[in-house]
């Protein structure tokens, strides 16, 4: 794994924190940032959790999509999505353990590209 997957935010290699402040703006810690991807990935049922950047306010939120052809969102921008289909983890994880997938998802995501799109 690079070192780019690893660790969140901080560890990038990126000349660009722009994510990191807004997390720390927004929720005030990676990891309260991270808890609470975890708890919108157990919103009942099936679908998809984004967190959007609204660069006018520099702040983030997420958004709960369940039906992606039926969502518009206006002025922010998607930076991450987290699939919470059954068919992303149902293989390796069961739907009661939605924590422990976001958990290896966020393990494993290249933050120099979250930062990319947050710039």
């Amino acid at each position: 794994m690079s070192p780019n997957c690893v660790g969140g935010p901080e560890a990038t290699h990126a000349s660009s924190r722009v994510y990191s402040e807004v997390v720390e703006i927004s929720c005030g810690s990676f990891e309260l940032w991270k808890a609470d991807v975890v708890e919108l990935a157990y919103t009942r049922g099936v679908g998809v959790g984004v967190a959007c950047r609204c660069s006018a306010e520099n702040c983030l939120t997420h958004v709960w999509v369940d039906d992606h052809t039926r969502v518009r969102l206006l002025d922010v921008a998607s930076i991450a999505v987290v699939d919470l289909w059954e068919h992303a983890s149902m293989l390796d994880i069961k739907s009661s353990q939605r924590g422990e997938y976001i958990n290896v998802l966020l393990g494993n995501v290249n933050w120099a590209v979250v930062e990319q799109r947050c710039a």
